[in-house]
C-alpha cells in the first residue's frame, strides 16, 4: 500500500553552495618578531565589500579569476619584491 500523505508539506528551498575563495600569503622572519610583511590576500572580486566599507592599510589585496597564486598576481607586486629584498639582506649578514 502506497502512502497518501507526505511528511514535508512544501518543497525544500535549495541553496546554492558558496563558491567564494581567498588565498592568504604571510611572511615573517624565523623568530616572527622583527620582520613581518603585510599579508597578501588574493580573491576573486575586483573590489571586495570589506574595502568599500573601510580602507584597510595593513593588508594588500590582489584579484584574479580563481583566487590562486600565480606569476602574474605576485611577480610585479611590491609584496614579492619586499620579500626578495629581505632575504637578500639576511643572506648578506651571514657572510
Amino acid at each position: 500500500m502506497l502512502p497518501n500523505k507526505a511528511l514535508v508539506a512544501s518543497a525544500l528551498k535549495v541553496l546554492k553552495k558558496n563558491k567564494d575563495q581567498v588565498t592568504v600569503l604571510l611572511a615573517t622572519n624565523t623568530t616572527g618578531t622583527t620582520e613581518k610583511l603585510k599579508p597578501l590576500l588574493i580573491g576573486t572580486a575586483k573590489t571586495p565589500c570589506l574595502w568599500k566599507v573601510r580602507r584597510l592599510t595593513n593588508v594588500q589585496y590582489r584579484n584574479n579569476e580563481g583566487a590562486w597564486i600565480d606569476r602574474r598576481t605576485i611577480s610585479s607586486q611590491d609584496w614579492l619584491k619586499k620579500l626578495n629584498n629581505y632575504f637578500e639582506n639576511a643572506a648578506g649578514s651571514f657572510n
